[in-house]
């Protein structure tokens, strides 16, 4: 079974964009980016799925690895830089800032729960296994 992570950046309710060489600079030591649109992670089956453009406001990650993986400490300081927000079927939002958080547009909320807030990877771990 496959199981994805979705991260989205939001300002006052709609997507907002950030440079994607963010997250070339937190991933590259950790994954394969010879292809632009698909980072496979080094010691993982998981795969960082990007759009080729210098500013995104999103990506996702397909079977993101274990949770001792240097993977996560990456995923929460991009998601603090960023200022954006995690989320998966069944869970979240999870953001790891006020800002973030507060950004969410309110049919998310709707849909998913009010945005919990993490700072650690063994919080969020907790959340995913929740869910």
């Amino acid at each position: 079974m496959s199981f994805d992570i979705f991260v989205t950046a939001f300002q006052d309710g709609k997507p907002r964009a950030f440079p994607r060489a963010m997250l070339e600079k937190a991933f590259g030591p950790l994954a394969d980016m010879s292809d632009p649109t698909w980072w496979k992670l080094k010691d993982s089956f998981a795969g960082i799925q990007v759009d080729d453009e210098a500013e995104i406001s999103d990506f996702s990650v397909n079977r993101p690895p274990g949770d001792d993986h240097p993977f996560w400490p990456a995923l929460l300081r991009v998601l603090d830089e960023t200022s954006s927000v995690l989320y998966w079927p069944g869970g979240g939002p999870v953001a790891v800032n006020e800002t973030a958080a507060a950004s969410v547009p309110p049919v998310m909320v709707k849909k998913l729960g009010a945005v919990q807030t993490v700072k650690t990877v063994a919080e969020l771990m907790r959340l995913i296994g929740e869910s």
